[in-house]
């Protein structure tokens, strides 16, 4: 491959990868929302994140050393080990170290008292109601 062809390769992931990136802030505006929503936005890119390493490890250090010198089985053994490894150290993430969206944080009401905050998820976005 020339060295043309690589940056031109690199730009179309660059450009895709932005486009992907700016989905959530572009969907907040679209929803007419006045405000983005930087923790839906930090949520979507949440799940949005391991793809992206999966495509980083991919393209810097499986297909290069791997794939383009046509070891095609231990290729398709380290993607797939990859795959498997990124989305269970993902489980791990969400069971132990993530709060989660449906604890109920406490909150400061005017008068002092604290209340408990409910709160509903769907998809990608998640809200608080009292």
């Amino acid at each position: 491959m020339t060295r043309k062809q690589t940056v031109g390769e690199n730009l179309l992931y660059v450009m895709v990868w932005a486009a992907i990136i700016l989905v959530p802030v572009l969907n907040s505006q679209m929803m007419s929302e006045l405000h983005i929503s930087f923790e839906n936005v930090l949520i979507a890119w949440r799940q949005i994140a391991p793809y992206f390493i999966i495509f980083i490890i991919h393209n810097s250090v499986l297909a290069p050393r791997l794939m383009l010198r046509r070891k095609y089985k231990t290729y398709l053994l380290c993607d797939l080990a990859l795959i498997i490894a990124v989305f269970w150290l993902v489980n791990i993430y969400e069971e132990h170290l993530a709060s989660s969206p449906t604890a109920t944080p406490k909150r400061s009401t005017p008068t002092g008292k604290l209340r408990s905050r409910t709160w509903k998820c769907t998809g990608t976005s998640c809200w608080g109601s009292s």
